[in-house]
């Protein structure tokens, strides 16, 4: 399996590793529309890594992976619409949760609100709705230049604001902000492992194969080099700003979008490298 993801880096208003543990370390909780500009830093989107054009986009997932411990990934939500899971993301504040920007069109195009959307925290089984684990969404926004196929999915980057604040006592062991990369980073260097987390499929294969799990997967992928992912990907115009992750064992498959790449730092900490739209098995 071959996946590609933009590479992330902290941009303004970010405080790097500090205060990874608390989903309230942020004192204003604010966002506004001009902010999004500021994560676009965050994430310079690459276009999809995959061979098929048409290859469905709005799920991505982790097949051959292993079930999460209990509390493991604590920044992961789980998305929902009418008590389905639709997608995943990270925690990024109190208030705001970063997402793939295509998980807020349907699959047939159409915008999905902002008050639709439910955002299970805390959760491993996804389809445990206790209402002190969920929270409802006021504000869904994306990045103003994401046009979805149009661009190749440039600008897959959203952010939602949740209606209230995650509560002081979800802090840590049940909900912990994600840490976003230093402004001046490097690509984690070809070879060096980094996991991936969600739910959807537990076997790969494309539209049609497999059985969407209820428990959160997590896998771990292998960064390899520019120069292999454009051997790969017969595409020498993939530019540096990209990282391409691969695993000849565990694969993307439909099943959990906006899938989330990351590594775990001393202490703890858990840092966020990528967002996908979607990998292709090859």
């Amino acid at each position: 399996m071959l996946m590609g993801l933009g590479r992330l880096s902290r941009g303004q208003g970010s405080d790097g590793a500090g205060a990874a543990d608390d989903v309230r370390a942020d004192p204003e909780n604010t966002l506004s529309e001009e902010d999004i500009d500021k994560y676009e830093s965050l994430l310079k989107q690459m276009k999809p890594v995959i061979s098929n054009p048409d290859f469905p986009v709005f799920e991505v997932a982790i097949a051959g992976g292993r079930t999460a411990l209990a509390h493991e990934f604590p920044f992961m939500v789980s998305l929902q619409k009418d008590g389905s899971h639709f997608c995943g993301g990270a925690i990024l504040s109190a208030k705001h949760v970063i997402i793939a920007a295509h998980c807020l069109w349907d699959t047939n195009g159409n915008r999905i609100a902002a008050t639709d959307i439910t955002v299970g925290v805390g959760l491993r089984d996804r389809t445990v709705r206790r209402p002190a684990n969920l929270f409802s969404v006021k504000l869904a926004l994306p990045h103003s230049h994401y046009r979805g196929r149009d661009t190749a999915y440039e600008h897959d980057i959203a952010v939602l604001t949740l209606t209230e604040p995650l509560p002081r006592a979800m802090s840590g062991r049940l909900a912990s902000r994600i840490t976003l990369p230093p402004s001046k980073r490097i690509n984690p260097e070809p070879g060096s492992v980094l996991q991936a987390a969600g739910w959807g499929q537990t076997v790969g294969g494309g539209q049609g194969y497999g059985r969407a799990t209820e428990r959160l997967q997590a896998a771990n992928l292998t960064v390899i080099s520019l120069v292999e992912c454009r051997r790969r990907l017969a595409d020498d115009t993939m530019p540096i700003t990209k990282m391409c992750v691969d695993n000849t064992i565990t694969t993307t498959c439909q099943g959990d979008s906006g899938g989330l790449l990351f590594q775990k730092l001393p202490g703890g900490h858990f840092r966020l490298e990528g967002i996908t739209s979607y990998g292709v098995e090859k």
